[in-house]
């Protein structure tokens, strides 16, 4: 299912050519009295090792240093940190130039991803005090620098702000959605539409 997007990613032909070779894979499991099912090929790439919020490991010569930071753009997310690199990999819990996907049916909340965004804004900071600034690579879009951080958190501050306005005048989750609310991404509107109607959710939810 996600080959069509993959096709859009430029890498290595010879991560292509493996990607490419489980998809056949997966296709084949989904015929009737395949040999290998889903649930099979699936498994060879379940995690072995679990870590409940902070993990450190030896790749190689470097440390990679794992941070469980909760609910975000799921209902569980991490981010990782090479010190030695000064690199935070942020992965989706910022999105640069592009609409973020909440993804409400994993567990997604806007006001847990920005407190995901904080622990990640403070990881960025402990690498700027160790001697320089650090690089940020985030899970859509290139990569970036710690402001990116203060973006993706200003993103939701503003959704929620427009959203409470029209909350006050009384308006409709189809109006919501219809809004335009300036200085965001223009690419993918209908993802930045749905957003809207995540937070108005959220704050109709709160209110009850």
């Amino acid at each position: 299912e996600w080959a069509p997007y993959f096709g859009q990613v430029t890498t290595a032909s010879a991560v292509r050519d493996a990607y490419a070779a489980l998809v056949r894979e997966a296709q084949a499991a989904r015929r009737p009295g395949a040999a290998v099912s889903l649930e099979a090929l699936a498994a060879r790439f379940a995690p072995t090792e679990l870590f409940d919020s902070e993990r450190e490991l030896r790749v190689g010569r470097f440390t990679v240093e794992l941070h469980h930071v909760g609910p975000g753009h799921t209902d569980n997310d991490a981010f990782l940190v090479v010190p030695e690199e000064r690199l935070v990999i942020a992965g989706d819990l910022v999105y640069v130039g592009v609409h973020p996907y909440v993804d409400v049916g994993a567990g997604a909340n806007t006001w847990a991803w920005q407190r995901s965004l904080d622990a990640l804004d403070a990881a960025c900071a402990r690498v700027a005090r160790a001697g320089g600034s650090a690089a940020v690579v985030p899970g859509h879009g290139p990569a970036t620098d710690r402001a990116a951080v203060a973006g993706q958190r200003a993103y939701f501050d503003r959704l929620r702000a427009a959203v409470e306005s029209a909350l006050r005048e009384g308006r409709s989750r189809a109006e919501v959605t219809a809004l335009t609310v300036p200085g965001l991404p223009t690419q993918r509107a209908d993802v930045g539409a749905a957003n809207l109607g995540v937070i108005y959710d959220e704050l109709r939810a709160a209110t009850r």
